[in-house]
């Protein structure tokens, strides 16, 4: 298995888009294409075209280990070879439910542009 991540040290970069571009391509190559949308603004989970309902599990519950892996995996419509696991708002509380807050005294943390004030609190504790 081949991870890629896409980052940049600030919004607005294109990350997003090129996520979305290099998943198409590897998938309409037939490669099985994992798309993991992980910030909270969910704009890959919508550009992807997928509309959860408030029951279907996303990245978080993935995290929180609430729901299998499997079940936070949705296929893309229009692909048989793209697979995406989604985000909404609710992933700005994923650090909430890591389970290094108990043994690490310090950590960082890369948080989307957008850094909330409890990311800043989680730095700083």
């Amino acid at each position: 298995m081949i991870a890629v991540a896409i980052a940049s040290l600030s919004g607005g970069q294109g990350k997003t888009t090129a996520s979305l571009f290099l998943s198409r391509l590897l998938a309409s190559r037939g490669y099985p294409t994992l798309a993991i949308d992980a910030d909270p603004q969910h704009n890959l989970t919508t550009y992807l075209g997928l509309e959860l309902q408030p029951n279907q599990p996303t990245l978080l519950e993935v995290l929180k280990k609430s729901v299998p892996i499997e079940d936070g995996i949705y296929p893309v419509e229009g692909s048989d070879n793209l697979f995406l696991i989604p985000s909404d708002d609710g992933l700005d509380a994923a650090a909430d439910y890591l389970p290094i807050q108990q043994r690490c005294r310090r950590y960082p943390v890369a948080a989307p542009p957008r850094t909330c004030c409890r990311s800043l609190q989680i730095l700083y504790h």
